[in-house]
């Protein structure tokens, strides 16, 4: 099932090259999520001198934006058993870091994709795109949970310490 799968994204990767999107001589990758059985897989394709294919872990990003996204997975720890509720936070949270690298643009637009237990055998995918109220709730949580801004004067200045060094450092309460 693997092999087919591979083999229909990779004739699906070599018939890109004559869609009108296609330019030659630029790298181009996409990311293919989906379910193998109940198993979530994700795949990297496309050009790098050619036609690629690949699996991916546990995560996948691209663009222009890619470390920022991934550094920002890493950092809340994204892993495969965490709820849904906060896989689609930290991916929303991730994008929109993200957008601070040039070319990742503020759309964003997300689906979430599960299979349906009636049909196991086809392989059918129930969609859920996020509209706006949701999207709206994550960018709220993220002005509650995310990075703050940073004022110059609430930064310490290490050549002129105010608290005695036999002091505790402040609670991160």
């Amino acid at each position: 099932k693997v092999d087919a799968i591979f083999d229909r994204v990779g004739s699906a990767t070599k018939d890109f090259q004559s869609s009108r999107y296609f330019t030659a001589g630029r790298r181009t990758d996409l990311i293919i999520a989906g379910f193998i059985g109940d198993e979530p897989t994700l795949m990297y394709t496309g050009y790098d001198n050619g036609p690629y294919t690949t699996l991916c872990g546990d995560t996948a990003v691209v663009g222009s934006g890619y470390q920022i996204a991934n550094a920002f997975l890493g950092i809340r720890n994204y892993a495969p058993m965490i709820s849904e509720r906060e896989a689609i936070y930290i991916a929303y949270e991730a994008k929109k870091y993200s957008e601070n690298a040039p070319g990742v643009g503020p759309g964003t637009w997300m689906t979430v994709m599960f299979p349906f237990p009636e049909a196991k055998a086809s392989g059918e995918l129930k969609m859920s795109p996020l509209g706006k109220p949701q999207l709206a709730e994550l960018e709220k949580a993220r002005k509650y949970l995310g990075l703050k801004s940073i004022k110059p004067e609430d930064v310490p200045d290490l050549r002129h310490p105010t608290a005695d060094s036999s002091d505790p450092p402040p609670s991160q309460e």
